[in-house]
């Protein structure tokens, strides 16, 4: 009995002093934003010198991958200290908010998985942990899809917040009238809030003269809240679908890689028509809020990911985007970034989760 007395005791000191830490730490990240800003800043720069101390081979680039990840995580971590100091959290299930978080740190880490795995077990244990990723990862969207109306889903699930105190303090005196933080109407008589943009603009009746007319917004205009908590846009029928296939996309193209194999043009082919119809269907949507548009444009952009995939790159634009490269290098001050590109290139391919971004 002395001897769990005792432990108990040593356990609940412990407690104790975690507790205490714990709390000095949050309020140090609250009251010095820009501090915090700095280290994680310290910390991101550590993680883009470790490539430079470490070989050239995939096998070599496990710690880097390892130390970018914990910088984002870290990154991560005192947003959501932020968001909880400031209330910032949008209203949701507690069940949706974990698989937002969840999403997130899934995005954070995937690279490192993947090469951790092929460290371990070679290109077996490499493809069992993508291909356990993007299931997972399916299966949460898909949840959040159909079970929470999540509509367009953005990369990251979870927005950066800034780390500038006046920002952080203005959102957090916003109140809507009845509490909920999803309201976007009109927060003063003197300026009107736009539901799908979240654009703030002045009222006709709040125009001063026109001899002292400017563009300014008058003082004292509410501030957009984080992007989450733009109104979201209800799919439905088409765009829905569109979006289906967009989460599908990952699990289809692994699907046909294990069908015909990394040299087929199959696998491209059937990523690639998903990828156009997911775009096409959603491009039906009438309005959609800034962050539903960013995460569009996005989408739209990756599609020139294509020409750098096998069995594209290997065919045709590998020598095009070579010779561009050997072009650029005889530039005097881009000879360094072009002949860091033209080695990278050959192993970032190798990187599944580089190569193809969802």
């Amino acid at each position: 009995m002395d001897e769990q007395n005792i432990i108990l005791k040593w356990c609940s000191i412990f407690q104790a002093k975690y507790q205490q830490k714990w709390k000095f730490y949050e309020t140090w990240v609250k009251e010095n934003p820009e501090s915090v800003a700095r280290v994680e800043g310290a910390f991101r720069t550590l993680a883009y010198a470790s490539y430079m101390f470490t070989g050239t081979e995939l096998n070599q680039q496990v710690l880097p991958e390892l130390a970018y990840a914990l910088s984002n995580l870290y990154v991560f971590f005192n947003d959501n200290v932020l968001r909880k100091s400031f209330n910032l959290c949008r209203q949701m299930a507690l069940t949706e908010e974990r698989l937002i978080k969840w999403l997130t740190v899934i995005e954070h880490i995937e690279v490192f998985l993947e090469l951790a795995g092929s460290r371990l077990a070679g290109p077996t244990g490499k493809w069992i942990i993508i291909a356990a990723v993007h299931i997972l990862r399916a299966i949460f969207r898909l949840v959040l899809l159909f079970r929470y109306s999540s509509g367009i889903q953005p990369v990251p699930p979870l927005s950066t917040l800034k780390r500038d105190p006046k920002f952080l303090k203005e959102i957090h005196s916003q109140d809507s009238p009845s509490g909920d933080t999803n309201y976007t109407g009109e927060q003063q008589q003197d300026t009107f809030k736009g539901q799908r943009s979240g654009r703030v603009i002045r009222t006709l009746d709040a125009a001063p003269d026109i001899n002292h007319r400017t563009w300014r917004l008058p003082e004292g205009e509410p501030v957009p809240r984080t992007p989450e908590h733009l109104e979201r846009t209800q799919l439905h029928g088409l765009p829905l679908l569109g979006e289906l296939l967009h989460i599908s996309r990952p699990v289809i193209h692994l699907s046909c890689l294990l069908r015909w194999g990394q040299r087929s043009w199959k696998p491209w082919l059937a990523s690639l028509a998903v990828d156009l119809a997911n775009l096409f269907l959603l491009s039906k949507l009438d309005r959609l809020n800034i962050r539903e548009e960013q995460e569009i444009h996005r989408r739209s952009g990756l599609l020139l990911l294509y020409l750098l995939r096998s069995p594209c790159f290997d065919n045709y634009s590998k020598e095009k985007v070579l010779a561009f490269l050997g072009m650029t290098g005889r530039i005097w001050g881009l000879q360094t970034i072009s002949k860091s590109l033209t080695e990278y290139l050959p192993k970032w391919q190798q990187i599944y989760f580089y190569n193809w971004l969802q």
